[in-house]
């Protein structure tokens, strides 16, 4: 059985795997609010996430907080929500539609 700093340790590798398949971006580059801040977005296109005390300035000012709790997942320092949720999957291909529009 694991203890707790094993799995506080775990939970720390985990989180950083995951930031390792983002990209960090504006809240601009996914057509919001440029109050909301920095965003991470996975490079497979299945979530953003961000710092998770941004978490309520991000649902603020960028209508996230229309998301239903069960799109969102909170892991140790951040809060990833999730692109089954339609608000975040038009995000996602916001940007990835510039991205790829900017690089032509």
């Amino acid at each position: 059985m694991m203890n707790v700093n094993e799995i506080f340790e775990s939970l720390q590798d985990l989180e950083y795997s995951i930031l390792e398949q983002t990209e960090k971006v504006s809240a601009r580059d996914l057509g919001l609010d440029p109050r909301c801040g920095i965003f991470h977005v996975d490079k497979d296109g299945e979530f953003v996430m961000v710092d998770k005390h941004d978490r309520r300035r991000v649902d603020y000012y960028g209508g996230l907080e229309y998301v239903d709790e069960e799109n969102i997942l909170t892991l140790n320092e951040y809060v990833l929500y999730m692109a089954d949720h339609g608000r975040i999957a038009r995000m996602i291909k916001f940007y990835h539609e510039n991205k790829e529009s900017d690089n032509v």
